[in-house]
């Protein structure tokens, strides 16, 4: 198999914010909100009765799933942005979000990618077992 067979095309962007396209900025925005959904959980916890509290931790439990299996998930395969910094506190404002660091989901997911494809080789043995 050559070289060109596997070759792909990614977009190109002159943004100087992101660095693979601007509709990054969805993502990127989508994970801001749940960041401020979690300061406004924390901040109205003391004045808001148990019943709110609840149905809008539900929310937030969904709000997570969402994160971590669509911003965070695409986040750590591409970094959204040119700048190495703003990739740092962009992961640091998902770690807490989400309540998961996404230095070790980096570490965990991108071990599941290795080897493989999570198939047992002839002795039964496999990478990830995921």
């Amino acid at each position: 198999m050559s070289a060109d067979a596997i070759r792909i095309e990614r977009p190109n962007t002159n943004s100087k914010l992101f660095a693979h396209t601007r509709w990054d900025a969805v993502p990127t925005a989508a994970g801001l909100f749940h960041f401020a959904y979690f300061l406004g959980l924390y901040f109205l916890f003391p004045y808001a009765p148990l019943w709110v509290m609840l149905i809008l931790g539900f929310i937030y439990s969904l709000m997570i799933n969402a994160n971590i299996n669509g911003i965070s998930h695409n986040f750590i395969h591409n970094p959204f942005f040119r700048s190495q910094l703003l990739n740092r506190i962009f992961g640091v404002i998902e770690s807490v979000a989400c309540c998961f660091s996404q230095t070790y989901y980096d570490v965990v997911h991108m071990q599941h990618h290795k080897g493989n494809a999570a198939r047992p080789d002839e002795n039964g043995e496999t990478i990830d077992w995921i």
